[in-house]
């Protein structure tokens, strides 16, 4: 074994700064008065701290009010959108303990089950091929799979094992994920109607959003705001279903505002994905007879709970209504809206349901206030859309139809929803497996909606 050098257990230099610090009788400084020479001239003396002292010193100065924070950022009566009456603000955030039963007693509307008549027939006179169907399959394999992506995803948890900690993985995230497939399929009903009569002059919005606001009988003030990430509008309103031709556009809102009887102001602001217009408005989905028959339908009841539960109470909201194509657009008239849930919290069913109807909701009375005045509360025909609402693995469909504004009773002319979904797209998807249980279910009724109005 090699022998090394006897080291020192402690540091003598340390030693000796410790015993110069802690024991007072190895220094002795002196205190030395100023010499009278120095005092006879009158020469300065400074403390030599204050002179070796290079820190650099500001000014004081006080910050001004609100503390450089703009008047439009405040949130006081500074603000310029500070009202002294608090507003019920729906929104794309909102989320509602009672899902869409709450949410179509917000906005009087009653649920059908399935699409309209019209839509389903559509659905089952034009089957989708093999190859249609390979190309929507394609399509999500595209966003889960073939998508070069690769961040850290979310933690895994299960339920039945709390304490089990997964390994994390690498992939697509779902906020990529949704918005990509609904671009897609938007991409692939172009392809397959490409060939139709007024498909070149539809327009898709993307990332829209619409405001609405509400006054009910109480006094309280609802504010609607609705987020869709596509809607499909029309040049001129389609007729039951004629021809609309239109443009995609994205990142677009809407507002709109409605009173209730008891005296409180609903707000209702959407913000969608994008929107597909057309040349066309949809027409009703319903007979006038049956409009007049849903005087005679309840709406769904709370008790004991008020309408006015898990809903945003705040002053700073806008009371105009606000649709996002102006009268001078070519395709100003909405034909499908697109709303998606791209985020990895868990919202339930009824609760994307509820959203969907919000965003339908929202756009309907925007732009029936942009067509008859904002003072309109029955429009002299009813406001017809499509919606789609969709996640990371199902996709669900409604047809929106707006007969009345005037929410400030529950009883009289109702609004009509007609539901159907959502359809699982697949089974399980992953890279050891693949794309297992493919349904075409749900891209059928996309396309669909889709081509509902245009010339065959």
């Amino acid at each position: 074994m090699r022998l090394t050098a006897v080291l020192c257990k402690q540091s003598e230099r340390w030693i000796k700064k410790e015993l110069w610090k802690n024991r007072k009788t190895l220094r002795k400084v002196g205190k030395y008065s100023t010499p009278s020479v120095l005092l006879e001239k009158g020469v300065a003396i400074h403390d030599a701290l204050d002179v070796a002292d290079d820190r650099e010193r500001l000014e004081p100065f006080e910050l001004p009010e609100p503390h450089c924070v703009p008047n439009h950022q405040r949130n006081d009566s500074q603000n310029p959108d500070w009202h002294d009456k608090a507003a019920y603000v729906l929104h794309n955030k909102t989320r509602l303990l009672e899902g869409d039963r709450h949410m179509r007693l917000l906005t009087k509307t009653l649920r059908y089950e399935g699409l309209p008549e019209s839509l389903m027939t559509a659905v089952e006179r034009e089957p989708l091929t093999e190859e249609q169907a390979r190309a929507a399959e394609e399509a999500l394999l595209h966003a889960h799979l073939w998508d070069c992506t690769q961040v850290k995803l979310p933690k895994k948890l299960d339920i039945s094992k709390p304490h089990w900690v997964f390994p994390r993985e690498y992939g697509v995230p779902v906020r990529r994920k949704v918005p990509m497939v609904l671009a897609n399929f938007n991409r692939l009903c172009e392809k397959m109607t490409s060939s139709t009569p007024g498909v070149l002059e539809r327009s898709l919005f993307r990332d829209i959003q619409a405001r609405a606001c509400v006054h009910k009988a109480d006094g309280n003030l609802l504010v609607f705001s609705a987020h869709v990430d596509s809607v499909l509008t029309s040049k001129e309103p389609l007729g039951a279903f004629s021809s609309p031709e239109g443009s995609l556009f994205r990142d677009i809102e809407a507002r709109a505002c409605v009173h209730k009887a008891d005296g409180n102001l609903l707000v209702f602001s959407a913000h969608v994905d994008s929107v597909l217009t057309s040349k066309e408005p949809l027409g009703a989905f319903s007979s006038p007879e049956e409009v007049k028959a849903t005087a005679d339908t309840e709406l769904p009841d709370l008790y004991p709970a008020k309408y006015t539960l898990e809903l945003e109470s705040r002053n700073i909201y806008k009371m105009d209504e606000l649709y996002p194509m102006p009268r001078t657009s070519g395709n100003q008239h909405p034909h499908t809206l697109h709303v998606t849930h791209p985020y990895d919290y868990f919202w339930f069913p009824q609760q994307k349901l509820a959203r969907a109807i919000l965003a339908s909701f929202t756009f309907a009375a925007a732009r029936a206030r942009q067509l008859y005045g904002a003072d309109t509360v029955t429009p002299p025909e009813p406001v017809a859309v499509q919606c789609t609402f969709s996640d990371v693995k199902s996709f669900g469909f409604l047809a929106y139809q707006l007969n009345t504004l005037d929410l400030r009773e529950d009883n009289g002319i109702k609004n009509q929803v007609w539901v159907d979904g959502p359809h699982d797209l697949y089974g399980n998807c992953n890279h050891e497996t693949g794309l297992e249980g493919f349904s075409p279910v749900a891209f059928q009724r996309f396309l669909a909606l889709y081509k509902n109005g245009l010339a065959a």
